[in-house]
């Protein structure tokens, strides 16, 4: 008897499993994709960053230890992204 019950749940599992998977793959390679090329961007704005972080030292030892954080990069690398894909769309717009 239970052996029953277990085969007639079972007949979708396959069908799940890959349904599953053809969900997160893309999304998975979507991750992948925007964070190299967030990463990118985080290592390519560096030198700039700690540039300012170097000018803002004298006034805020703070705010330069915070520029100086790799995650404050990489979300400043997103803004940086974020604003140069507006302004090419207005751009293109005509705007």
């Amino acid at each position: 008897m239970p052996n029953e019950a277990l085969t007639r749940r079972n007949p979708h599992l396959f069908r799940y499993l890959l349904i599953g998977f053809f969900t997160v793959a893309p999304l998975w390679v979507t991750w992948l994709v925007f964070d190299f090329l967030f990463g990118l961007l985080a290592r390519a704005g560096a030198p700039f960053t700690k540039a300012l972080a170097r000018l803002l030292r004298p006034l805020s030892d703070t705010l330069a230890a915070w520029l100086l954080n790799a995650d404050v990069q990489y979300a400043l690398a997103v803004l940086f992204t974020l604003v140069l894909l507006a302004a090419v769309i207005a751009l293109l717009a005509g705007e």
